[in-house]
């Protein structure tokens, strides 16, 4: 008898000693499960950022933008190679098939114009279309549609105009809405043609 209850002592110590083990166990487990949630919680929520909501344009805004447009093809037909470049931000830039749509900025811009002479009036020109303004966090996506007409006439004197797609950028600096980057796209370059 007495060795039965020598064997229940010993089993009652070690399932005391087996409980006591799993009890400390639980804290270190809810400290580890929460550590793990806390992981997971902070990964999901950098990966996923809330989108940030268009601006809202006013109607000035609406028409500074199509004065912009405008101003670019005004300043580009005239030859006013400064007046070009203000319609752009300090670090804008400009790609067509002329850098191989790599984008340059103004400041090579000022090198490709240095030989335009200035004119009084547009000769041909750049006809911006359908210019189409989307809103965004950080400004203003648009295009618009082209005709480029210029350059020499033909054998019977006319001029011919190519069509084109511009893909802009702008935003808005303390001068106002300005091309934070432009691309040409002609409609030779859609069907493989280089221009």
């Amino acid at each position: 008898m007495e060795e039965n209850a020598c064997k229940m002592q010993q089993n009652e110590f070690m399932l005391s000693c087996r409980v006591s083990r799993q009890k400390s166990n639980l804290p270190r487990l809810g400290r580890l499960l929460i550590a793990v949630c806390f992981i997971f919680v902070s990964t999901v929520s950098a990966q996923a950022e809330p989108a940030k909501r268009p601006i809202k344009l006013t109607a000035e805004d609406y028409a500074e933008i199509y004065n912009l447009y405008s101003q670019y093809s005004e300043t580009f037909d005239t030859g006013d190679t400064e007046g070009r470049i203000a319609v752009f931000a300090p670090n804008g830039t400009m790609d067509s098939y002329l850098s191989d749509h790599v984008p340059y900025s103004m400041e090579k811009m000022r090198d490709m114009m240095k030989n335009s002479v200035r004119k009084p009036r547009p000769v041909g020109g750049h006809l911006l279309t359908n210019i189409h303004i989307t809103p965004t966090a950080d400004g203003v996506d648009a295009t618009c549609y082209a005709m480029l007409g210029g350059g020499t006439p033909d054998a019977h004197g006319k001029y011919i105009a190519d069509p084109a797609f511009y893909t802009d950028k702008l935003v808005k600096t303390p001068l106002g809405w300005r091309f934070k980057s432009r691309e040409v796209w002609l409609a030779e370059e859609e069907y493989g043609v280089k221009p």
